[in-house]
């Protein structure tokens, strides 16, 4: 599998979970992967905030300069993760919000990492400054 040869994919929070799951799947389809983590005590609030932001900001800024670089975040609902393990863990099991956990399940990091390589590949080459949920419809109840 190539899909992505050539391609270069910066992955946020790629030590575990989500991003690591995404990281192999980049790597698999042929692509050049840069990793990079922060700490959660110390910063992850204030990067989420700006991710918005910046996704938007990048894709203009890459679409108007030609680069061929495009920008896409996605928003992860429950999945399971040793960071949800640990917060699960930490919980009441009848404890507000996790009803989407108690009647659908979690996804899979591997769920998300499909859609990081579809969205990286050339099958998307047109999407780009898009923030796309995957929660299994949970924000829309």
């Amino acid at each position: 599998m190539n899909r992505l040869q050539g391609k270069v994919a910066i992955v946020t929070g790629a030590a575990s979970g989500l991003g690591a799951a995404d990281a192999r799947l980049l790597a698999a389809e042929g692509a050049r992967v840069v990793l990079t983590d922060i700490n959660a005590e110390q910063g992850e609030a204030v990067a989420k905030g700006a991710i918005l932001a910046m996704t938007r900001s990048i894709a203009v800024h890459c679409q108007e300069q030609g680069y061929g670089i495009r920008c896409n975040v996605i928003l992860p609902g429950a999945h399971d993760t040793p960071m949800t393990a640990a917060a699960l863990a930490s919980l009441d099991d009848a404890a507000a919000g996790l009803e989407q956990i108690h009647n659908h399940g979690q996804g899979k990091p591997e769920d998300v990492g499909n859609l990081v390589v579809f969205l990286a590949s050339d099958e998307s080459r047109h999407i780009t400054g898009i923030s796309v949920v995957i929660d299994n419809g949970e924000t829309i109840r």
